[in-house]
């Protein structure tokens, strides 16, 4: 393989140690039969190759303990075997096959492009946002803030502790008259944010609690400034779970997550703050 092809950014190899995930700089760790040291007497010896699956043997060995399973199998860039898996989340990822390696983190071609986005979007199943969105306008956990006539109608998945989500407030603040918000609160930061999504969403005015939460917000130890509501009764419970299952049948993981009308007009996702010169096309459009 030839390292000028493709850089390995955020990389991360999952060994045969149960796949776990090597912290700091890039690693590739080499399949069990190059290894001249004693093993660990604590890990689990893995094959390089599965036995019999076609699988490397760390994959097949995750595949086996049920953390994940590989949906389809294609030929991904420099040589390496692609691997589009279903996580236990139920969210997709690209895993990469290479010499016994597997390698996880995003591939970043010469030219800039994330070939792992690229093949995440071609393989993945595309999710099913127009009912999903049916579904999001039903719950009345779900409020909303700007004019209910605009033409710009976005879906924002949200938790109240997430410095993103922050600055994406932040970033809206110039066109809030321009485009209806429709918030999808999510405890997924911290343990504090379920029971201040909680206590947001049980507010007699869920947007007025919200910029409380804006106003007191702490970027310095990225937290909410609304106060959590102690023991969030079931109701709270089953919003944020199924919020959460929302959000993994959009296709994320993550906040902000944003479900909006792309240019032909069809619902879409992008994760993270667009920045204000995309809101403020949005808001002049109804389209991104």
């Amino acid at each position: 393989m030839n390292k000028r092809d493709f850089v390995i950014a955020a990389c991360l190899c999952l060994s045969a140690c149960g796949g776990k995930k090597v912290s700091g700089k890039t690693h590739l760790l080499a399949p069990p039969e190059e290894h001249s040291q004693p093993q660990n007497p604590g890990s689990v010896a893995v094959p390089a190759q599965g036995q019999g699956s076609g699988l490397p043997g760390a994959l097949e060995h995750l595949v086996a303990s049920g953390h994940m399973k590989v949906e389809k199998t294609f030929q991904a860039t420099s040589g390496m075997t692609g691997y589009l898996v279903a996580q236990e989340d139920g969210s997709y990822g690209v895993l990469y096959g290479l010499d016994g390696y597997v390698i996880a983190g995003a591939v970043i071609a010469p030219t800039g492009e994330n070939l792992t986005t690229t093949y995440l979007e071609q393989y993945a199943p595309k999710p099913d946002l127009d009912s999903l969105v049916k579904d999001i306008d039903g719950d009345p956990t779900v409020f909303a803030t700007g004019p209910s006539d605009a033409a710009a109608q976005m879906y924002v998945f949200f938790d109240p502790n997430c410095i993103f989500c922050h600055k994406l407030r932040e970033q809206l603040k110039p066109v809030a008259e321009k485009i209806r918000v429709h918030y999808v609160m999510l405890g997924l930061i911290k343990t504090s944010s379920g029971p201040k999504a909680a206590a947001i969403m049980s507010d007699r005015d869920p947007a007025a609690a919200l910029d409380r939460n804006d106003a007191g917000y702490s970027e310095a130890n990225e937290e909410g400034g609304i106060a959590p509501l102690p023991d969030p009764p079931p109701e709270m419970q089953a919003a944020l779970k199924r919020h959460l299952d929302w959000l993994r049948k959009a296709g994320a993981s993550g906040t902000p997550t944003i479900i909006y009308h792309d240019p032909a007009g069809k619902w879409t996702v992008r994760s993270g703050t667009p920045g204000q010169d995309w809101l403020v096309a949005y808001a002049l459009n109804g389209r991104g």
